[in-house]
């Protein structure tokens, strides 16, 4: 729907413009503080890219933050499209439990996912190593790293637009038969 697109790359633009600082007491004790302690999130995107794209998947339901450190030496933030996450049937029951221990959690978190980008490359994730945050609570969703998208609900009503204006166009070529 070229009208949601619209409104989700005009708040993916808007957030890309943020200044993230650091405060202190309450108050700001270093302006544009994210730049001074990684210059960039990884070698292919600025600050304002990641964060574009971070808006972006996280409007869509969730944004997934994979970090490489400890991995690598140095450490990298990529934000990593939710619909390329192979969930194993195991996993999805795993991550819908209420954890009761460290055991527990530790056995979730130290789970590989595995992720196959939109070229067919193969990766194994830690779950530790990926922080997803979510457009709506990930409580609702019955899996604690998926979380629902608030356009989810409107989702019948754009298809329903997007028929409308299929129809107005058929309408509007059959009419013309008419009209000449």
């Amino acid at each position: 729907n070229p009208a949601l697109m619209l409104a989700l790359k005009l708040n993916a633009d808007l957030f890309s413009l943020v200044k993230i600082n650091s405060y202190k007491n309450g108050t700001i004790s270093k302006d544009n503080y994210l730049h001074t302690v990684l210059p960039k999130p990884n070698p292919f995107q600025t600050w304002e890219q990641f964060l574009w794209d971070y808006k972006f998947w996280k409007d869509l339901g969730t944004a997934y933050v994979y970090n490489t450190y400890p991995l690598l030496k140095d450490s990298y933030l990529y934000c990593l499209n939710p619909a390329n996450f192979k969930f194993t049937e195991q996993q999805d029951k795993d991550f819908a439990k209420i954890v009761n221990s460290k055991q527990e959690l530790d056995l979730i978190l130290n789970q590989t996912i595995q992720y196959i980008d939109d070229k067919g490359n193969e990766y194994d994730y830690n779950l530790r190593d990926i922080k997803p945050f979510f457009n709506l609570s990930n409580g609702v969703s019955g899996n604690w790293f998926v979380g629902l998208s608030i356009i989810d609900s409107i989702l019948p009503h754009l298809k329903l637009a997007n028929q409308n204006l299929k129809s107005q166009y058929i309408n509007t070529e059959f009419s013309a038969k008419f009209v000449a």
